[in-house]
């Protein structure tokens, strides 16, 4: 059975550790379809949270609270787009 590669970005939480905390706004965890794709993601996200703290609307984070990850999956239960997945 042919495996399918996607990536994700994960969050580390006190309770819960290492999770995608990601969704696409209707609760569905986003998944991409490369390292890069999700690489990028995360620098955007890094520069809007940097000028949100510039602003004082949020307290300081640490960038090491974040980071991509691999996940194999079967070609049938979880692609880019499809079901609880998604391609940004």
């Amino acid at each position: 059975m042919k495996k399918l590669i996607l990536y994700e970005i994960q969050h580390h939480t006190v309770v819960k550790g290492w999770v995608n905390t990601w969704s696409d706004g209707k609760g569905r965890a986003v998944h991409f379809s490369t390292y890069r794709e999700a690489e990028l993601a995360l620098q955007e996200f890094f520069l809007d949270l940097r000028d949100s703290v510039t602003a004082g609307e949020i307290l300081p984070y640490s960038d090491d609270e974040f980071r991509v990850r691999e996940i194999p999956h079967n070609s049938r239960s979880l692609k880019p787009g499809i079901g609880r997945s998604r391609s940004l």
